[in-house]
């Protein structure tokens, strides 16, 4: 591992769930979904990571959702591994739902790297409530809730000076030869930015806010009806509340659906965003 772990302080970590949401202190469930994510470290040392890889996923991915599920109510969770499985969505009631990925960047980690996390987020119909990203790389967490703002562990996101800003934006690998992408890093090229790959989206996206990267473009996409978007909806809600709104390939306000979008604050400089700035919050 090239990044040193710190110990996450949990009592310096913003209570910032949406007033009504639950119950229980936020820290509880943050303190919980780290200590079911940590295990990736060490296991990432396995000889037979490989394949066993699936296997591990998935056993986290059982405990994540109980989780939800014990802290939230018997809501409805939409879970990458078990949507790979069996096309569908955990079963559940009300208007809030969850989405989780319990490793996002399977392929960045079974490399090596220390680039993955676990992440999931809380919805109301299809608006975002709130977000979080566990790096067990490094102990970090990223946490959003929406108009409560956006934290690296107790540090508050918020819009640097421009001088602040990273060359390279992140790309993800598949849609590098889509015209529209290819338009878009000329453009990106010619402003004097470089393009990398994704490996984890939502560790990007956090990176994003803390403009240690540029910007980031992606597509989603859909199965059996249901919007894939459980490696990116909470790295997008950290973006939102820390100034950087996503927009589509076009430039224009992104709503969640299928399709292109982008985010930074790279490709607003780039002048790749349309309308008004002051979009951003």
């Amino acid at each position: 591992m090239s990044d040193a772990a710190a110990a996450i302080d949990y009592a310096s970590l913003p209570e910032i769930l949406p007033e009504g949401l639950t119950d229980h202190p936020v820290k509880e469930f943050i303190a919980a979904f780290c200590d079911i994510g940590r295990p990736f470290r060490s296991r990432q040392d396995d000889p037979d990571l490989a394949s066993n890889l699936s296997a591990v996923e998935w056993e986290a991915e059982r405990k994540f959702v109980q989780l939800c599920q014990d802290f939230f109510g018997k809501i409805p969770v939409v879970a990458e591994e078990h949507m790979n499985r069996f096309g569908r969505t955990i079963p559940g009631t009300g208007p809030v739902s969850a989405v989780l990925d319990p490793l996002d960047g399977s392929l960045s980690y079974a490399s090596g790297s220390p680039r993955y996390t676990c992440t999931m987020a809380v919805k109301k119909h299809d608006s975002l409530l709130f977000g979080l990203v566990y790096r067990p790389a490094t102990e970090e967490v990223y946490l959003a809730a929406a108009g409560g703002g956006a934290y690296r562990g107790s540090e508050r996101l918020s819009a640097p000076a421009a001088s602040r800003r990273s060359p390279l934006v992140s790309v993800k690998s598949q849609i590098s030869g889509v015209p529209e992408v290819r338009a878009l890093t000329r453009r990106l090229r010619a402003a004097g930015y470089r393009t990398e790959r994704m490996e984890s989206t939502s560790l990007k996206l956090c990176w994003t806010a803390q403009r240690r990267r540029a910007g980031i473009i992606k597509s989603l996409r859909s199965r059996h009806g249901v919007l894939c978007d459980w490696g990116t909806a909470a790295g997008l809600l950290v973006c939102q509340e820390a100034g950087l709104p996503p927009r589509t390939w076009a430039g224009s306000a992104w709503r969640p659906t299928t399709g292109g979008l982008m985010v930074g604050d790279g490709l607003r400089a780039a002048g790749l965003y349309t309308g008004r700035s002051s979009d951003a919050r």
